[in-house]
């Protein structure tokens, strides 16, 4: 009689345990699996719970925008004017060009760019100018338009004058800039120096100019023309840009192929 009693006991147990096992999953949060094995009750309440609006960051409203791989963003090329080194930019464009590879369009912009730069190279820097100027044989292969906006090529034989100016002009001296910066400096010596500071100094403003085939140019020179002075007939090379000229120390000039084959051919 035991047995059938505790027999029974067993039967009833099993069954309530399952009873409840089935009323947990049909009343479990994560609701019923699809064929896929995914819970479609959590992803349709996930999906419900998601705010579709755009975030906010300091106080400010996101801008929603859609990116296209290969699309120009905000981050794209800086326009010809605004590069760090468009005589370079513009060099390297015309290298591409030259293969190929580049459009008009885009050097014409480097191009204006570049006679800005290379006009205050002129002025400041008349050596690096001549390094940098085009050689002949890319600026025969450039379009009308471009070369128009580049530095011109000058040689031949001209005259150079030369001028000075002097004045007395009063302000810190350069000995006594340099003092400053040796703290440990004889006293006797940095006194001298501010002396010298308070005293009017000679300054020399020397101007040159070119005038050569009805042109004339303000004249800016390094290495060996520094110290030529004024001549009747000199023998130059150099390049031109807006009313300056950058010579060269030397006045030989080197021909472009181009060039050359037509000097050649005609006999000069």
């Amino acid at each position: 009689m035991r047995k059938i009693c505790y027999s029974a006991f067993l039967t009833a147990a099993v069954v309530l345990v399952g009873l409840k096992l089935v009323g947990w999953q049909n009343t479990s949060p994560f609701g019923e699996m699809d064929g896929e094995g995914l819970f479609a009750g959590n992803i349709q309440e996930t999906a419900d719970s998601v705010s579709l609006e755009p975030t906010q960051f300091a106080g400010r409203p996101g801008d929603w925008r859609t990116v296209v791989a290969g699309e120009e963003t905000g981050l794209g090329k800086p326009d010809a004017d605004r590069v760090a080194d468009p005589v370079g930019a513009f060099q390297r464009w015309a290298k591409r060009f030259m293969e190929g590879t580049a459009e008009v369009e885009e050097g014409l912009r480097l191009a204006k760019g570049r006679r800005a730069g290379m006009a205050r190279m002129i002025r400041e820097n008349p050596r690096q100018a001549i390094a940098n100027q085009i050689d002949a044989d890319t600026r025969e292969m450039l379009p009308e338009a471009i070369r128009d906006q580049l530095e011109q090529p000058i040689h031949g034989t001209g005259r150079f004058d030369v001028r000075q100016q002097y004045r007395l002009a009063k302000g810190e001296h350069p000995v006594a800039e340099a003092a400053k910066q040796y703290p440990g400096l004889d006293p006797r010596l940095a006194r001298s120096a501010e002396l010298d500071s308070r005293s009017p100094r000679l300054e020399v403003a020397t101007s040159r100019q070119l005038s050569a085939n009805g042109k004339t140019y303000t004249a800016h020179v390094y290495g060996s023309l520094s110290g030529q002075g004024p001549r009747e007939s000199i023998l130059f090379n150099g390049i031109a840009l807006n009313g300056h000229a950058a010579l060269d120390e030397s006045p030989v000039r080197l021909m472009g192929k181009t060039e050359t084959a037509t000097a050649l051919a005609t006999g000069q």
